[in-house]
């Protein structure tokens, strides 16, 4: 590798760092915000596996009358007694 193809890779791969470290930033803000105002945030361990994170989506789907939001392994809902249901079911 060159050294003009190893700098436009370091910059690739910095500019998608600084990317994906400013989204995290922002989706923290942004949950403290909601938190704040009444949200309640819930945290799984992880997935087992593939068909267990979509049996998580499909419930949520199914069962949420409120709002809420998904960031890999972490919820936040609206709604209190929907996230007391989704941790009563999955936590």
């Amino acid at each position: 590798m060159n050294s003009v193809d190893r700098d436009r890779l370091i910059d690739e791969l910095s500019y998608e760092l600084s990317h994906s470290m400013q989204k995290e930033i922002d989706q923290d803000i942004i949950w403290n915000l909601l938190k704040e105002s009444g949200w309640t945030q819930i945290s799984l361990k992880g997935f087992r596996n593939n068909r267990h994170a979509i049996d998580v989506l499909d419930w949520l789907y199914e069962n949420c009358k409120y709002k809420y939001e998904k960031v890999g392994c972490h919820f936040i809902f609206e709604n209190e007694k929907d996230a007391v249901a989704f941790a009563l079911k999955w936590v």
